[in-house]
């Protein structure tokens, strides 16, 4: 069974996914002697086979059957280590360090903090710091695959950081497992937000921004409103394929109109042509940026 490929990974850091099979282990030991490529293998001997459980991934919550057929608590799972590959189909380890309860006006969810080990070896936080400071991630349904396209795969989970494109996308509502409060399925909006985060204006996985970088979004579902930040301008129209209407790129020194157009000639043709931007239609997100 081969990992499925994924343009943001990476084996130390996680600011965005890294996918791990859904038969990836979680260690529940508090030492764990084995090394990652060891416990990459289960079966391999039965000592090590008698500590590790299948993950199970729920709305974003890292789940493990115990024994009995219920869920082993929360708290035992803290110093649990999980091991999956990364975007090299090299296999991964990481650690929950804590995990929290976390609770806004738009989501409620788990989030953890997880450690992976640096060069030198030593345990370190995975996660880059968000606009809030904060170093944590979760766990979610399904991988995105090189070209930026989300892939619902029930053989694969993912682990992002609030701090990464798709992180962000939970944060800002848009759950892949969700639905709007009209019954509309979220998994389009999840797709779309990934592409819009990224400035993927041709769909194909190239991202045209940079952290930090403010935008303002919003959608016809409620989720997220207009709200007219001022000093902000219209920027593009989303679907899940990229840019529906592009107005103006969001950095002219990252990329110019004129560089996508040499990216996607085709595509560019298209987005190009002013798109209604206050009624429900192709796109299904839109922003402003500087």
């Amino acid at each position: 069974m081969s990992p499925p490929a994924t343009p943001l990974g990476c084996a130390a850091r996680i600011g965005a996914f890294i996918p791990l099979l859904a038969w990836a282990l979680l260690f529940l030991g508090t030492v764990w002697p084995a090394t990652a490529g060891e416990s990459a293998a289960p079966g391999k001997d039965s000592a090590t086979a008698s500590r590790v459980r299948p993950v199970i991934v729920e709305q974003g919550r890292i789940r493990v059957h115990d024994k009995r057929g219920g869920f082993v608590p929360d708290e035992k799972l803290i110093g649990a280590k999980l091991v999956g590959y990364n975007d090299a189909g090299i296999p991964a380890l990481f650690r929950i360090d804590s995990i929290m309860r976390y609770r806004d006006s738009v989501v409620d969810m788990w989030m953890y903090a997880f450690a992976a080990r640096d060069s030198a070896g030593n345990w370190v936080n995975a996660c880059d710091p968000d606009r809030y400071g904060r170093r944590r991630g979760f766990a979610l349904p399904g991988y995105f695959d090189a070209t930026g396209r989300y892939v619902e795969d029930s053989a694969a989970y993912s682990i992002t950081c609030t701090s990464g494109a798709s992180g962000k996308c939970v944060l800002f509502g848009y759950l892949p497992w969700g639905r709007a409060a009209d019954g509309t399925l979220l998994k389009p909006y999840y797709q779309a937000c990934g592409r819009m985060v990224r400035a993927d204006y041709c769909g194909d996985g190239r991202p045209h921004t940079q952290n930090g970088t403010l935008i303002e979004i919003w959608d016809h579902k409620g989720i997220q409103m207009d709200t007219h930040e001022p000093g902000l301008s219209f920027e593009a129209s989303w679907g899940v394929s990229g840019a529906v209407w592009l107005k103006k790129t969001r950095i002219n020194a990252v990329a110019t109109l004129e560089d996508i157009a040499g990216e996607c000639p085709t595509d560019y043709a298209r987005m190009r042509v002013p798109s209604d931007t206050t009624a429900a239609g192709t796109a299904l997100l839109f922003n402003r940026s500087r």
